[in-house]
């Protein structure tokens, strides 16, 4: 058994690795645990692929390459995941997670609240 690194106290083949892998999130928190298990194993392609269309232009590649090489990804707490409108089938959500990555050289937290897509 591999401990998925997104937080949920699954196995990576029963959590994020089918997710990471191209099959739909059924939840957004699911989403959101899937796109910082893929930040921490540097699979970019899933972020870059789950980026919403309104803001997918404005993925930087590189950009997200460097911060994955340059954090120790420790830990992701989702505080709280609101489904919008009909609950799983609403293409959007709200999310506020605090992941606390240390970059080399010294600790960071991130924390965000965000609309996450779900139609893709």
């Amino acid at each position: 058994m591999t401990l998925c690194p997104g937080g949920s106290k699954l196995d990576y083949a029963e959590c994020c690795g089918p997710i990471i892998d191209g099959a739909p999130a059924p939840t957004t928190e699911a989403l959101m645990r899937s796109r910082y298990t893929a930040f921490v194993q540097r699979k970019l392609d899933h972020v870059e692929r789950t980026h919403a269309p309104e803001i997918k232009e404005d993925f930087n590649r590189a950009e997200a390459e460097r911060m994955a090489e340059e954090c120790e990804w420790r830990s992701l707490e989702i505080r709280n995941a609101t489904e919008m409108a009909n609950g799983y089938m609403s293409p959007a959500g709200r999310h506020d997670k605090t992941s606390q990555p240390e970059r080399i050289g010294g600790a960071g937290i991130c924390r965000q609240e965000n609309p996450v897509s779900r139609g893709f």
